[in-house]
Order: structure tokens, then sequence, then C-alpha cells
């Protein structure tokens, strides 16, 4: 049955870990939940030992019996599994009840993703990606939210945006519109308007949560809590900077108070504060807390976890408006080079890294490198997300003075006319939407 439900997912980079996940996350589950995924279920017990802990031994017997038969290869270095593609596709058409197979294999994968921790989701993401995308060409009414998720931290927030549509409608339908699960899912939705630059839609939701969280909560439980950082996070992104420190203080007190000082949540809190000071230009007070923000993620996930990474790139933030752009320098380098090994060249992680870095070679004067990471950077924002992403418009902005700076004045004209035919179109788009009603 193994090679069969692993027909469903994508044919490489399959680990023990999806199943190890799934059948621990099942064991926490109450009994009415264990009739929602009896199949997935009844085979993951295959693997679960007496003690209702996973058994590695049963899951390696069950793999080598068919990797003896050449139908399934082990990769030591990454410790996955692969199938050859031609065994992967004729496997699936061997199958009686093909939709039995793959809601087993969907109850397992969303079970896997349920088990990861928030601060492990952006890598774990990464690897589980196209295994969702194999599974998701028939959407599981029990795992949306999960598929969501994943396409979230992996940077593909348009197809996050409209799962959580479809799981703002589906929790509003089974439950209630201030129902925790509605508000919950209302609130994802926010987030990945606020990463789509949709920043009007991200706040009326955002503002709406919080204002039910706060009466049905109260203001000290979590999930308040967790809306008033979200909502900061809204404001900030709309410039309403004072707004954002009011709630990110409260924020911040209220997780150091419940949490404690190391837990991510607290980190997360002092690390939003920090950008914040930064653009009221309290740069001493902005450098204070990312430099405790970087040395704690340091010591809770490594030198290579994404969330150090964003820790040390808002520290370079405040030394570079400290006048320390040999400082800034160094940790933007590590920032750039270690999100390209993560995340590959086109993640939006990396692009932004590319034109941060790019942006502290113009202030130093380095103009040559500058050019360079702009140019890579605006090649991969247009190719991902057009020419009227506002993105994409920064990265032409600061091209083209860089352009400017290298005495390139052709390139700078043919730039500035298309960053010009790029806000034209864009104005006769919203002329029209005036004149159309919509």
């Amino acid at each position: 049955m193994f090679l069969q439900l692993c027909s469903f997912i994508h044919w490489d980079d399959i680990a023990e870990d999806i199943f190890s996940r799934a059948a621990n996350h099942m064991m926490q589950l109450h009994d009415q939940s264990h009739n929602e995924i009896a199949t997935a279920k009844e085979f993951l017990l295959h693997f679960v030992g007496a003690t209702g802990k996973w058994d590695s031994y049963s899951f390696l017997k069950v793999t080598n019996e068919i990797r003896a038969y050449s139908l399934l290869n082990f990769h030591p270095e990454r410790k996955t599994f692969s199938i050859h593609p031609l065994v992967h596709s004729w496997t699936r058409t061997t199958l009686d009840k093909a939709e039995s197979y793959h809601s087993c294999m969907d109850d397992i994968l969303g079970l896997c993703i349920r088990e990861i921790q928030d601060y492990d989701m952006q890598l774990a993401s990464l690897r589980l990606v196209s295994h969702v995308d194999s599974l998701i060409k028939v959407f599981s009414t029990n795992f949306r939210w999960q598929h969501a998720n994943i396409y979230h931290h992996v940077g593909r927030y348009a197809e996050a945006k409209e799962l959580w549509i479809l799981e703002v409608e589906n929790q509003r339908r089974l439950y209630r519109e201030d129902s925790l699960s509605t508000l919950t899912a209302m609130n994802n939705l926010g987030n990945a308007y606020d990463r789509l630059d949709q920043f009007e839609e991200a706040k009326n939701l955002k503002v709406d949560v919080l204002e039910k969280r706060r009466r049905l909560l109260g203001e000290d439980d979590l999930d308040t809590v967790m809306a008033m950082h979200n909502l900061a996070a809204t404001y900030y992104m709309l410039g309403r900077f004072e707004d954002a420190e009011k709630l990110q203080v409260d924020v911040l007190e209220k997780r150091r108070r419940l949490l404690g000082n190391d837990h991510p949540e607290t980190l997360g809190a002092m690390c939003n504060l920090g950008l914040t000071y930064h653009d009221l230009e309290q740069f001493e007070e902005a450098a204070k807390l990312h430099v405790v923000v970087v040395e704690k993620w340091k010591q809770l996930a490594g030198d290579d976890h994404p969330e150090t990474l964003v820790a040390m790139h808002s520290l370079a933030l405040a030394y570079e408006r400290l006048g320390r752009f040999n400082e800034a320098e160094k940790l933007k380098v590590v920032v750039l080079e270690k999100r390209k090994k993560i995340f590959g060249e086109d993640h939006s992680d990396t692009l932004h890294a590319m034109n941060n870095l790019g942006d502290t070679y113009y202030h130093m004067g380095h103009h040559v490198e500058a050019e360079a990471l702009f140019f890579s950077a605006l090649e991969r924002w247009r190719k991902l997300f057009g020419d009227d992403h506002p993105k994409t418009q920064l990265v032409m902005r600061n091209l083209n003075i860089t352009y400017h700076a290298l005495g390139k004045q052709a390139e700078a004209a043919e730039l500035k006319k298309l960053l010009k035919d790029v806000e034209d179109a864009l104005e006769e788009d919203e002329d029209h939407g005036a004149d159309s009603g919509i």
C-alpha cells in the first residue's frame, strides 16, 4: 500500500518524517477525529509500536521490501526516497479505487503538516510543496487549511489567498461568523493580502478579527495577542508607524509575561517592534532589540534558520541607518548567501535580500556591485510577478538610480521609459475601474 499511496504525491523527496509526523499527530487526536481518517489511521498504525511511538524499524522493513524489487530508491545524503517517474505513473493506473488512495494520502500529508511547529514551517514547506501540488488537484475539505499554509510559507501568496478565501467561506458555513476557527482563517487570509500588498483588505479583516477576539477571549488571551501582532504588521506596511508601535509594545509586554523572554512569539514581537523603531528613526533602540533577537534565534534554532536570517537582516537595516555600513554589509552578504542556499534564487525572500544588499552597496559607493544585484533581482521579479508589481517597480527605480551613478544614461533612459509605461498603464486601469464602477 505504501507504493500506491506515494503515487499520489511527488515521485521525489519522499521522506519518512511525512509518515512519522502524521502518525504522531494522529495519536494525539480524539476518537471522533479518528473516524474521519479511518483508512489513514489503519495504514499508519502498522508503524506505531506498543508504546504509541513511531517505529522506524517497521517502516524500514516495508521500504526495504519495495526496494528489493527496484521499485523504490533511497538517497542516503538526503535521507529520502524516490520512485522512477514511469513506475510512479504506472502504479496509479493499476488501482481500482484510486480516489480512496488519494484521500488516504491527503489525510496523511495533512496530519503531517499539522504536526509541524510554526517556526519550522518555512523550511518544512520547501520540502512538502511539491507533494501538495500533486495532491491538490482534488481539493480536500479536511486539509485545505494546511495546503494554504504551505503555499504561504514558500511565497506562493496568490495561491494561498485563493485557498484561504475558500476556507473562510467553509468555516462560516460549518460554524458561524465569529467562531474561533473562522476568525483564524480570516486572519490568515489577511496575512496573504499583506504579502500581496493589498493592505486595506488586510487591515479590514484584521480589525474585525481583533475586535471579536477581544470580546470573546479577553485582552490577555494568546489568540487576541496574535491578532494584535498581525494588525500591527499591517499598520506598519500602511506607514502607520505610531499605531503599529502602540500595539507592538503591548504585544511584547504580554508575550514576555505569558510566554517568557525566549519564546519564538516573543522574539517575533521584539523583531517587529525593532523594525517600527527603525521607521520612527529610533535607530539605537531598534539595534538593541535586534541584537538580542539575533542571539536568541541562533541559540534556539541555529545560524541557518529563516527566523535567524530575518533577525540578521533587521539588525543590518538598523546598522545602516546608524552609519555602520561595513557591519550592515557583512550581515546582508550572509543573509543573501544563506537564503540562496535554503530557498533558491527565485524565492521572494532571496530577492528581497538581493535588493537590500544592492541598496547597501549603492550607499557605500560600490555602484558596480549594486548594479549586478539590482539587475538580477529585477529580472526575477519581472518573471515571477510582472512589471506592475510594487516590488518590481521599486527595484526598477533602484537600478535606474544606479545607472545614473555609473553614467549609463542610455540604460537609465530606457528603464525610465519602461517604468513610466507601467505607471501610465496602472493609471489607465484605475481610471477604467472608476468609470465602470468596479
